[in-house]
């Protein structure tokens, strides 16, 4: 039986150079998805890290690049809540099922 942990450190992760989440993915059972599922999770997870601690996930900005006008940064918040393009996609492809119903019908 599986035990569960509630935290772990990186490398606690790591037994010499065996990855302890592939040994675990090896050796669960196929058909519990829910356990490989865990075990996916936490390696996003891990990779998420290793980039961060890697310089890869996150770069500074070079030096004498101007500051981004407040406008724009609540602009792109915004448009990250409400993601524009895919709502007037979704309202054109909406307005042309519409109007080829229309065409049929009429």
């Amino acid at each position: 039986m599986w035990t569960t942990i509630q935290r772990a450190s990186i490398a606690q992760l790591y037994d010499g150079t065996t990855y302890r989440l592939q040994t675990l993915l090896d050796a669960a059972d196929p058909d519990d998805t829910s356990l490989q599922q865990a075990i996916a999770d936490v390696d996003e997870r891990v990779r998420l890290v290793a980039d961060l601690i890697a310089g890869n996930l996150i770069r500074p900005a070079p030096a004498g690049t101007p500051p981004i006008p407040a406008w724009r940064l609540q602009l792109e918040l915004w448009n990250n809540r409400f993601p524009l393009f895919n709502i007037l996609y979704a309202l054109l492809l909406l307005a042309a099922i519409a109007g080829f119903i229309y065409y049929i019908r009429k």
